[in-house]
């Protein structure tokens, strides 16, 4: 926990605490398989979304055949937070837009 070493007092609150607490327990949950991700997102292709995560096309395919192999938990992750961004792409504020697109 943060603390404020000048006076030795925690400087989150309570409240705060609990939020960062619902945000890591969450954050530890969220993943999303490459298949239901381009099921959900029909317009988007395998070569942009291998684009998006930094892999050849040619690993979407594998993640996505029937064999299912095991994907690791950073590209899981990953995926639900484009998913994440796909949802709420209208909501983004433009200064958010600015620091993304320098």
């Amino acid at each position: 926990m943060a603390k404020n070493f000048e006076h030795n007092q925690n400087v989150w609150t309570k409240i705060e605490v609990h939020r960062m607490e619902f945000f890591l327990l969450i954050f530890e949950n969220i993943r999303m398989h490459p298949s239901v991700f381009l099921n959900k997102w029909r317009g988007i292709k395998v070569s942009e979304l291998a684009e998006l995560l930094g892999v050849e096309d040619s690993k979407i395919y594998l993640w996505c055949s029937p064999k299912k192999p095991n994907i690791s938990e950073y590209y899981l992750l990953k995926i639900a937070l484009l998913d994440i961004f796909f949802e709420h792409f209208e909501n983004i504020p433009d200064v958010i837009w600015k620091r993304l697109m320098s």
